[in-house]
Formats: structure tokens, sequence, C-alpha cells
């Protein structure tokens, strides 16, 4: 659990910052809040929770394994159930975006 803590919680706010622009912070934390702890893992319940409602996507619902058994995935985030392109390419902007934000400050803290 705790090697997994710090990076999933960077990770979230990640997702977070890079809403800023290409989605809804408010909604990505308030997801963050109130989902993260709805899935069977600590940890990797935060990215998807809060990309999920920076994009105000609803996710969850009956899967299947692979071995045919069924698995209740309890239902996070937003309204809108379909992924479309555009939440996609939310994912690789807010990436790039993230990332060049990290390489600036790290330029002028590290220098």
């Amino acid at each position: 659990m705790l090697a997994n803590g710090i990076p999933a919680r960077l990770i979230g706010l990640r997702i977070v910052i890079g809403s800023t622009l290409l989605g809804h912070p408010i909604r990505a934390v308030r997801a963050w809040n109130r989902d993260a702890q709805k899935g069977s893992s600590p940890n990797g319940g935060i990215p998807i929770v809060t990309f999920a409602g920076a994009r105000d996507l609803r996710l969850g619902g009956d899967c299947w394994s692979k071995e045919g058994e069924r698995i209740c995935v309890p239902e996070v985030s937003g309204r809108r159930w379909s992924l479309q392109v555009s939440d996609l390419t939310m994912v690789n902007a807010s990436v790039y975006l993230v990332m060049l934000l990290v390489m600036v400050v790290a330029r002028f803290c590290f220098t």
C-alpha cells in the first residue's frame, strides 16, 4: 500500500492540474474525495476516478472475468456513460501539459 500510495496521489494531483485547462478540476477533486476508496484497490482508484470526474464520465457496473464470473465494479464519478474521442485527446493533452509544467518547475528548482 505504501509503495503505491505516493505515486497514486501524485498522478491524481497531475490529473487535477491538467484538468484546469482541459476539463473540470472541481469535479475531479470531488470525485477523488467521494469515490477513490470505493474500489478494491486503495490506490488504484485515485487516478481512475479523478480522470472520470474531470471528464464527467461515469465508470463502473458489471463486468466479467476471464473465467466467466460476474464482477460488480462500483459506479463512480460523473453523469456521462459514453467515452468520446475528445476524452482521449484530453488524456494526451493533460499528460503533455503536466510534463511541461514539471520540466519548467524542475528547471527553476534545480538550477
